[in-house]
């Protein structure tokens, strides 16, 4: 019996898909036991961080239980929350506020320029954010 091409196609991309999906659906995640730090610093593997996210950033009970507290935000892009104690970041920046995006958690710093974060993190920014912060300078904001 000879296999159409696009169902082994469909097949070859649905396999990798099903066994993520699997891992990502994993309930064994406490997020009480979770560090925030680990997972801002990207030290959680896939499973672990997606079973954190979905818990805490889609349930505000979740969020609550871990002292959480929701914070009104005009971006709808962010879920942002003040946390009960500051925590430190990449070092040496402390802060109580986090945000979630649609792809990943993020510490909220009072830092004008990232680049200072980012680079005594050696992480290089492969598009220079010289013109943008030059524009919200000149805007007054």
């Amino acid at each position: 019996m000879k296999i159409p091409s696009f169902r082994i196609a469909l097949l070859a991309a649905l396999l990798p898909a099903s066994a993520f999906a699997a891992a990502v659906q994993d309930d064994d995640v406490d997020p009480a036991k979770i560090d925030v730090r680990d997972a801002i610093a990207c030290r959680l593997d896939a499973p672990t961080y997606a079973g954190f996210a979905n818990a805490v950033a889609g349930d505000d009970a979740m969020a609550a239980k871990l002292g959480w507290k929701p914070v009104k935000s005009t971006n709808f892009l962010l879920k942002e929350y003040d946390l009960p104690a500051p925590i430190t970041v990449a070092g040496a920046y402390s802060t109580r506020r986090i945000a979630f995006t649609s792809s990943g958690i993020l510490a909220i710093l009072d830092e004008p320029d990232p680049e200072v974060v980012a680079g005594k993190e050696k992480i290089e920014n492969a598009m220079g954010s010289d013109g943008l912060v030059d524009a919200l300078v000149a805007s007054g904001r």
